[in-house]
């Protein structure tokens, strides 16, 4: 055989891999001893065994018949063939081959050099295991990528950027100024400033913007980029992230509003417990002076019956401002507390409201128009006080000259509701303008009606607790209008649209 000088070589027996030779039966004629180690065998173990045993079963049947069909495949090829199976060592343990075989021309035999690619693939799989997690971290996180080569001012955008953005394909590579059509208008320059801004400075491209993309779910992203340089210090190409943070955004819009809510109701705490404990004094030092003029009078001799029974009735009734000024407070504390939001239907809370308040309309003759109202989601214990207290406003400070006419309608804004309670009564003084929405500030009205000073103060607070704005303009001797806005949510409409009396 010719062979021998190629199975006696230093350089085969040094090779890093396994080196078999095989005859035309495949059968093994010599090994070098990284074969050896590799499948764990001794040489003498080797030589003889047929060149299939070496691989894991069960073989496929092309597997199977490539190998089979070794010998004559070389000799028609008389090229390296390169396969990738299962080995198996002595021990069972199993691990992935890639090997090359040649035929030699000069000799009857097969050169077959095997390597142990186990390492290789199982950083494949493992690489691919990583990049599969990563997709669906992208997925779950609502990321896609992008690439922007700024001298050929092109896009690349990743499929599952488009697939997020709900882009058709013809935004699979586009323009800076094509992708711009996205943006929000109002952030288009902000965006292009803070790009240049990261070009120019050499820092992380990193803002928060709004979008209006064709996925209507979608209102804020942040975008993240790293720009490359080249020698001479040129920025060639941007790579970066797109994230959906729609949900975080809105999320810290409503904190902010919650410690702006919290901030305000803080200082509304402090100026009514001022204003409260200023206001009670009034009737307590009234009660206290009373008791002793009743003290000296009674002890000088000078008290007759008819003045003690003046003196009661005027604690009584002073006692009884007092615990009115006290209960309000307590009602006013508890606007909003113990009671989950829900949704108002507004035409069913004015009826309520109308039943509750039937004998004030019937012996006012009052007439009460109610245009088209929404069906809103509130607290109903709050919004039937709110109304409540309108409707009985405009009732009590009605015009002596004619009857009490309301008219409440709703209009629908952009983002909330205003709502309008318009009365043809006496209207508002304008020296007192200033103190109709303050607590515990009585406004004279009709004939001398005085109020509590309590209820406008909680229509406030309620509307503030929705979210929305109360203010009123007034003519003196001709009536008012209160207007107030209640937040608008997504999908309220105006379930209530014909007119009743």
């Amino acid at each position: 055989m010719k062979s021998k000088p190629y199975v006696d070589s230093v350089l085969i027996h040094s090779f890093p891999d396994a080196v078999v030779f095989l005859d035309g039966t495949l059968k093994i004629t010599s090994a070098n001893s990284q074969a050896e180690t590799m499948f764990e065998f001794e040489l003498n173990e080797l030589l003889g065994a047929n060149f299939i045993d070496l691989f894991d079963a069960p073989l496929t049947p092309t597997q199977s018949d490539l190998i089979e069909n070794l010998s004559r495949q070389v000799v028609d090829w008389h090229k390296t063939t390169r396969l990738r199976y299962y080995g198996k060592s002595k021990t069972g343990r199993r691990f992935f081959i890639n090997f090359s075989t040649k035929n030699l021309l000069d000799s009857d035999q097969i050169l077959v050099v095997i390597r142990d690619i186990s390492e290789f693939i199982n950083n494949s799989i493992q690489l691919e295991s990583a990049k599969a997690r990563l997709d669906e971290a992208f997925v779950i996180n609502r990321i896609g990528t992008w690439e922007y080569l700024i001298e050929e001012d092109r896009l690349i955008l990743s499929e599952e950027l488009m697939d997020l953005l709900g882009l058709g394909k013809e935004f699979e590579q586009c323009s800076f100024k094509d992708l711009e059509q996205i943006f929000h208008p109002d952030d288009q320059e902000f965006i292009g400033k803070a790009f240049a801004n990261s070009i120019k400075n050499r820092i992380p491209y990193n803002i928060i913007h709004r979008v209006n993309s064709p996925n209507p779910s979608i209102s804020y992203m942040r975008t993240r980029g790293k720009s490359y340089y080249s020698a001479d210090g040129r920025a060639y190409k941007t790579f970066g992230t797109i994230q959906d943070v729609t949900d975080l955004s809105q999320r810290r819009l409503e904190a902010d509003q919650y410690v702006r809510m919290l901030e305000n109701q803080k200082s509304e705490l402090e100026s009514s417990l001022y204003i409260a404990t200023h206001d009670l004094k009034e009737p307590i030092n009234n009660i206290l002076g009373i008791s002793e003029l009743i003290k000296m009078e009674s002890g000088s001799g000078e008290l007759n019956d008819g003045q003690l029974l003046n003196y009661m009735q005027t604690i009584h009734s002073t006692g009884k401002r007092l615990q009115q000024m006290v209960e309000s407070l307590i009602a006013l504390g508890k606007i909003g507390k113990n009671e989950m939001m829900t949704q108002v239907d507004c035409k069913e809370v004015i009826q309520e409201v109308m039943n509750t308040l039937h004998f004030q309309i019937s012996s006012s003759r009052a007439e009460i128009e109610v245009g088209a109202l929404p069906s809103i989601r509130g607290f109903r214990m709050e919004i039937t006080l709110l109304f409540q207290n309108l409707l009985s406003n405009a009732i009590k400070y009605r015009h002596k000259d004619r009857n009490p006419l309301i008219k409440i309608s709703a209009h629908e804004e952009d983002r909330f509701w205003l709502f309008t309670v318009e009365d043809n009564g006496v209207g508002v003084d304008p020296r007192y303008e200033d103190k109709v929405l303050s607590l515990f500030k009585r406004v004279p009205g009709n004939n001398g009606v005085e109020g509590t000073g309590i209820g406008l103060p909680q229509c406030k607070k309620i509307v503030e607790q929705h979210q929305g704005e109360l203010w009123f303009e007034s003519e003196f001797g001709h009536g008012s209008i209160f207007y107030f806005t209640l937040r608008k949510v997504e999908g309220e409409s105006m379930k209530y649209q014909e007119q009743f009396k």
